[in-house]
């Protein structure tokens, strides 16, 4: 296996080219057809993240554009600690995070560390809300979030550098080199942050006690993303990368805990190669990736060091046919997994195979698009649950659309649940259910005078535009896995609950100028019921009762205002209380978590400097997400950011 990477490794590691930027080829247009990715997801709620946002947020980490700018309920344990999510009622292992294709969630637990993921390292993302495990993958039950890299074509040559400080002896550095001519695309990208963490905190997290520090929270991080991107010839196109990582950290204690010296170490390495083929109605994909991720906890109070080695190989092949009004995709993957602990009471491997299908029709006048998509796989010589989704969108109107969906969901044991020395359950069974929902979108491009907009001030001039939308949502799950004691008081996990969640998704978007200052807003708002509609006779108290750590209520407030070159950026969370005990019994408190930041921006011919200031936290809120880890109060940052570009002529038609 090791060989194996190092050969991929070597195989894909680009080279820097320089070459003359005043040079200008034409090579034959390629036709481009929508992204079998947007059209395997019809009627669903799929949210775009504007590339904007990114960039305001290059310094953080991928949780902090999650937490502002979406549904997703991050579940925070802390500045640089732990950060996973959920998504309509859903817990962490029942969402998918790909990156350019690639599953990045762990074969242990299928979960991923949000604080693990630099911002920078990101260039496109959407959320796609309802996860479809027939179009994306088995697992795939609260939501799929898809992270892309963006290598265009005739942008250039740019260097980018970033620098911020922050309070907590907070410092986090960025830099990228990208070249670009008509046939090749080369950029890297390095990331290094660090902090101490020591921030303040309330004792037994109320404001009516002594603030104590934390402690054993520093955090280091270096990350590397290598990525190209070569037209072979007027048809073909080749692609690759590797992502290195390493991030050291220190695990700070609860606020009821005197453990004070837990580590831990992650080390990733990732990479891909994506082959594509243009023959006019016919398209070919194919794609190859491996990883190997390391991690490793150390306790010495407990003289325990636990060491986890993950190696991971993907292959797929896709093939897709585009007529005026059909659309056919089929898809072959097979995925390779292994897993090394001492943890294990084996070293469990796993071979996947999935074949699926995809069908679009446009119908009466192209206002009804439809979808099918059907899924088969094979893991480990044993055939799993055939699933299915259909989804279809009826545009009334240019304002008006209505959308819906309804897919199978399935979910196979981690190999935690599986293969656990002392605890594993080999007879578990897969999570399986079925998810339904139904939208109305309305949205504004022109300025009409019969239209009405979500808020009128004053004096808006043209051009302006607004978006609104409602989606409600149901999903039934049965076989939920869920770790309890059983009679000898030893956790393992069981199939023991029917798990119902419904509510619904209000997205509300609004884009204007006043004078010469533009605004725009975003107003997002989560309505969620997720209860046990069946448990075994030791949760009876649990019975219709909601999930742990999910709130009934999420809101979100996003403001950003220009003016010439200065910009400020306004954003606030509301989430409802939380249940910490399965009964209900117990719950965190309400809070709201505002952050403000200014940015100036200067041009010089062909350079530019970003200067950014920043309040997180602006009401000093005393608040926890999850119990007895505390969150940071008021703090402060102030960043600066560098270009040097060079464009290249555009592309005469």
């Amino acid at each position: 296996m090791k060989r194996f990477f190092y050969i991929l490794f070597f195989a894909l590691l680009p080279t820097i080219c320089g070459a003359q930027l005043d040079t200008m080829h034409v090579i034959d247009a390629i036709m481009v057809y929508p992204s079998s990715q947007k059209l395997k997801s019809l009627g669903m709620n799929v949210q775009e993240i504007d590339s904007a946002k990114l960039q305001i947020q290059s310094f953080n980490s991928l949780q902090s554009i999650l937490k502002n700018y979406s549904h997703v309920f991050v579940k925070d344990y802390g500045a640089n600690y732990l950060s996973t999510i959920s998504v309509r009622g859903s817990n962490a292992s029942q969402v998918s995070t790909m990156w350019n294709g690639f599953n990045l969630s762990m074969l242990s637990q299928s979960l991923i560390d949000y604080n693990l993921i630099p911002n920078f390292l990101i260039d496109k993302m959407n959320v796609q809300y309802g996860g479809n495990s027939a179009a994306n993958s088995t697992g795939a039950i609260g939501a799929t979030i898809n992270l892309q890299s963006n290598l265009q074509f005739y942008r250039g040559e740019f260097l980018k550098l970033g620098y911020q400080l922050g309070s907590f002896s907070a410092k986090n550095k960025y830099g990228q080199y990208y070249y670009s001519n008509n046939k090749f695309v080369n950029s890297t990208k390095l990331v290094v942050n660090k902090a101490i963490n020591n921030f303040d905190f309330y004792e037994k997290g109320s404001a009516l006690f002594p603030k104590l520090k934390l402690e054993n929270n520093q955090f280091q991080q270096i990350a590397l993303l290598q990525e190209n991107n070569y037209v072979i010839d007027r048809r073909h196109t080749i692609g690759s990368g590797i992502w290195w990582q390493q991030t050291n950290r220190q695990l700070p204690p609860t606020i009821t805990s005197a453990n004070k010296n837990e580590t831990q170490i992650d080390n990733h390495t990732r990479a891909y190669l994506h082959l594509s083929g243009n023959y006019g109605l016919y398209q070919h994909e194919a794609h190859v990736a491996a990883s190997s991720e390391y991690l490793q906890y150390n306790n010495p109070s407990l003289q325990l060091i636990d060491n986890y080695t993950t190696n991971r190989i993907s292959l797929e092949s896709s093939h897709q046919l585009n007529f005026a009004k059909l659309y056919i995709n089929g898809t072959a993957q097979y995925n390779y997994g292994q897993m090394i602990s001492k943890q294990y009471t084996d070293n469990p491997t796993q071979h996947r195979f999935a074949a699926q299908l995809a069908a679009a029709k446009k119908m009466f006048h192209q206002k009804i698009n439809t979808i099918i998509n059907i899924r088969q796989e094979i893991v480990n010589q044993q055939l799993l649950p055939f699933i299915y989704s259909v989804g279809t969108e009826y545009q009334i109107n240019y304002h008006w659309q209505l959308t819906a969906n309804i897919n199978r969901v399935f979910r196979l044991p981690t190999f935690n649940d599986l293969f656990w020395a002392g605890a594993g359950n080999l007879n578990l069974l897969p999570e399986k259910g079925v998810a339904q929902e139904i939208g109305i979108n309305y949205k504004v491009a022109k300025k009409y005078p019969h239209e009405v907009y979500i808020l009128e001030l004053g004096n808006i001039a043209s051009p302006s535009k607004a978006n609104f939308g409602v989606h409600i949502f149901n999903r039934n799950i049965n076989n939920w896995i869920l770790w309890t004691p059983d009679n000898t008081s030893i956790w393992r996990p069981q199939n023991v609950l029917a798990v119902w969640s419904r509510g619904l998704e209000i997205n509300a978007t609004h884009q204007f100028t006043i004078k010469k200052c533009n605004v725009q807003y975003t107003v997002l708002y989560t309505y969620l019921k997720s209860t046990n509609e069946k448990v075994n006779a030791a949760m009876i108290n649990a019975l219709h009762q909601q999930l742990i750590y999910t709130p009934s209520h999420q809101a979100s407030l996003n403001l950003d205002a220009s003016y010439k070159q200065w910009q400020v950026i306004y954003n606030a969370q509301w989430v409802s209380n939380r249940f910490t005990t399965s009964d209900n019994n117990q719950a965190l408190p309400w809070y709201t978590a505002a952050n403000l930041q200014i940015r100036k921006n200067a041009n010089w011919k062909k350079q530019s400097i970003t200067i950014a200031a920043g309040i997180n936290n602006i009401f000093n809120q005393n608040y926890q997400v999850i119990a007895f880890r505390p969150m940071p109060l008021r703090n402060y940052f102030l960043s600066f950011n560098f270009l040097l570009h060079r464009q290249t002529q555009k592309l005469k038609i």
